[in-house]
């Protein structure tokens, strides 16, 4: 890290923000970055390596104050020469991810044999309703090229709707009786993994598993009255049974054209 930020240190990796805006890739700075604040915590979170002799260093910003803000995740090549690791190229903010100033989980993931892929997981909750996405870059000597794009991969809303998480709790067939709002139910808790497929040339398949939990509704009468449902805030309330359900889903995606597209199964994930 030195070799790119001469002062930073583990105890003190604050990166002064017109530094890295000095040699930031230009596109992506109109972006919801908060350029008023006078530095960013960066952190180094993989090591690429083409060879004996070419590295590529990804670092990602820490969290901030501001919520709407995005974090960042950076690129820096090395090649080694004469017997010395030099710095080639840098992008300090090659591509923006996440809120708080927070770039996410940002990890290396193997695409093929020789292909080299950097993974950004990304979260938020907003009035209680969470979801991550996942994007997938390729690095190589050029720069980092984008192949997925903010896929949304889980989802919670137990934090926004009063009592979903008492029914999500419940075994599956279990119903409980209560006043809630007509209309489209979103009480859910959906978790994924993923991976890549191993491949020889072309990125390997993604391949996701998915375990959701989700309410569903049996109609028992229109209350017609807010006054049932005025404890919990409810303005158009009707009595209703909910039942846990549990499912497994999985989808694959697949490169075609440059990026990864859906050719099997189902991503049940609703982004909020």
């Amino acid at each position: 890290m030195r070799m790119v930020f001469s002062s930073w240190s583990l105890e003190n990796p604050e990166v002064a923000t017109s530094r890295l805006t000095e040699h930031a890739n230009k596109r992506h700075l109109a972006s919801q970055m908060d350029l008023e604040r006078r530095s960013y915590a960066v952190y180094p979170t993989a090591l690429a390596e083409f060879g004996p002799r070419s590295k590529v260093l990804i670092t990602a910003s820490a969290s901030i104050t501001c919520h709407a803000c995005a974090g960042f995740v950076g690129a820096y090549w090395f090649e080694l020469s004469g017997g010395k690791w030099r710095l080639v190229k840098r992008h300090d903010i090659a591509a923006l991810h996440g809120f708080f100033g927070d770039a996410g989980e940002v990890s290396q993931v193997g695409l093929a044999n020789g292909r080299v892929g950097i993974a950004v997981k990304e979260g938020s909750v907003w009035g209680g309703l969470a979801n991550d996405w996942l994007s997938i870059y390729e690095v190589d000597q050029h720069g980092l090229h984008s192949l997925l794009k903010l896929l949304p991969i889980d989802a919670d809303s137990t934090g926004a709707y009063y009592a979903c998480d008492e029914v999500l709790k419940q075994p599956p067939s279990i119903a409980v009786r209560r006043a809630e709002e007509k209309g489209e139910d979103l009480c859910m808790s959906i978790q994924s993994d993923w991976h890549v497929k191993p491949s020889k040339t072309t990125p390997g398949d993604i391949e996701m598993h998915f375990i959701a939990h989700k309410q569903q509704r049996a109609l028992v009468a229109n209350v017609g009255t807010p006054s049932q449902g005025a404890a919990e805030g409810l303005m158009d309330p009707a009595l209703f049974d909910a039942t846990h359900v549990r499912n497994e889903y999985s989808a694959r995606y697949r490169y075609r054209n440059g990026h990864y597209v859906l050719v099997a199964g189902m991503n049940p994930v609703k982004a909020f």
